[in-house]
């Protein structure tokens, strides 16, 4: 959890940190917390979070909302819907063609982590 942390956008930390409150070690369930309390500011739709989370599991969908936030700023292509690329995402990770860790390994790189 604290890598995936450190690879979130400030707003994404700030959501963890304050799911996190008081407790001394970071857990997934915070970084979960963080990204349904992020969904809406980000303008995606509450259907599509329930979608992606039937079927990638509270923690795939969390890293898709992860990455979508980190990528808002990308240098080439940023993501300018949030909602449509959740969506992707999901539609991607059915058919077997998401590779969430790639995308992980991608932002690293890029921050220089």
């Amino acid at each position: 959890p604290e890598r995936i942390f450190h690879l979130a956008s400030d707003d994404m930390q700030s959501y963890i940190l304050a799911c996190q409150d008081d407790t001394p070690t970071l857990r997934e369930i915070h970084i979960i917390d963080a990204a349904t309390r992020i969904i809406h500011p980000l303008g995606i739709n509450h259907d599509a979070w329930i979608k992606a989370v039937s079927l990638m599991g509270d923690v795939g969908a969390a890293l898709c909302v992860l990455l979508i936030d980190a990528n808002r700023n990308h240098p080439t292509t940023p993501v300018r819907n949030p909602g449509g690329a959740l969506r992707a995402m999901t539609a991607r990770h059915k058919s077997g063609k998401l590779n969430l860790v790639g995308s992980l390994i991608g932002l690293a790189r890029r921050r220089g982590q």
